[in-house]
């Protein structure tokens, strides 16, 4: 018999398997594009969130460097101006967390294309954004933590296969095998 904390981890990664399974296969590209074009074009990324969220999206941030995109976490001291064609993407359970809309609406202003990643396509972030990917946290069908652990679980299992795909559309990996010997060119090695 598994110890507790393992078996509700265990379902908590089953739950995490329904509500992937309802992600959009023409949103996900939607992201995978606007990513290809900002690596095309020599362009930025910009990734903001608040929260848990925050925490997520900033490890997102880090694999867009890693894969060699110029990224950036917003009001981090070594960010520089967004410029008109760069690219903003926000993470927002609700769809309206006021911080992120506010860089949102900074961001549009300046000409930079948004990406919203959220629980919430009807948000007010959705309507200020380019493409939206929804995680629909409603599909588990069984409750075993809070609504923002969904959706922080998921956001992070996403991002990071967003990361992986874009390897591969990339040219940087040809098979799955080569990905750490990939990673470790630009990942840290002042630890």
């Amino acid at each position: 018999m598994e110890h507790p904390i393992v078996e509700r981890a265990l379902a908590t990664a089953d739950c995490l398997k329904e509500i992937l399974s309802g992600v959009s296969p023409q949103e996900l590209e939607a992201v995978l594009q606007e990513l290809i074009r900002v690596r095309q074009e020599g362009r930025k990324v910009y990734i903001t969130a608040a929260g848990r969220a925050n925490l997520v999206m900033r490890t997102f941030a880090m694999r867009l460097m890693q894969i060699g995109l110029t990224s950036y976490v917003v009001s981090d001291t070594n960010t520089p101006a967004v410029q008109a064609g760069d690219l903003l993407i926000a993470g927002s359970g609700s769809g309206t967390t006021e911080t992120v809309a506010v860089v949102a609406r900074q961001a549009r202003e300046k000409g930079a294309r948004i990406v919203l990643i959220s629980k919430s396509a009807g948000s007010p972030l959705a309507q200020l954004a380019d493409a939206v990917l929804q995680i629909p946290t409603g599909r588990r069908t069984r409750k075993l933590q809070t609504k923002g652990s969904e959706f922080e679980h998921s956001l992070f299992v996403l991002c990071d296969s967003i990361g992986v795909e874009l390897m591969f559309r990339l040219g940087c990996i040809r098979e799955i095998e080569e990905i750490d010997p990939f990673i470790q060119i630009l990942h840290a090695n002042l630890q």
